[in-house]
């Protein structure tokens, strides 16, 4: 697969992050697995950047290890969230300035290359 022209620190992994053209419904998805975050180019910077942190917020979902806990507490969600969230933006400073500005702040062309849909 070709270099992703993003990618996003979450915890001790890389994920790179593609922009696409041919997704069906989803604005995105992440695959954890695979360490990638697939966006569909075909909606605004803005709903780039909220699709992005949503996706950003399924990784840690997984990498914290919350998606493992049967039925977690609101405290513990919270508090995992806040924390990881913290992490991935001082390990990530770009991140905050793509959803700050809702402009593209890397290549905003489709990937070009095989993309693997996962299901989920």
């Amino acid at each position: 697969m070709e270099k992703s022209p993003l990618t996003i620190k979450i915890g001790a992994i890389d994920y790179e992050v593609f922009l696409v053209d041919d997704m069906d419904e989803d604005y995105g998805y992440c695959v954890p697995h695979l360490q990638q975050i697939v966006l569909s180019k075909n909606q605004s910077y803005q709903s780039v950047s909220d699709t992005l942190l949503h996706e950003v917020l399924h990784a840690i979902w997984h990498e914290s290890g919350l998606f493992d806990i049967k039925r977690p507490s609101e405290e513990q969600i919270v508090r995992t969230f806040s924390t990881w969230l913290c992490i991935v933006y001082r390990d990530n400073p770009k991140l905050l300035e793509i959803i700050k500005d809702s402009k593209p702040h890397w290549p905003h062309q489709p990937f070009q290359g095989e993309t693997k849909h996962v299901k989920r």
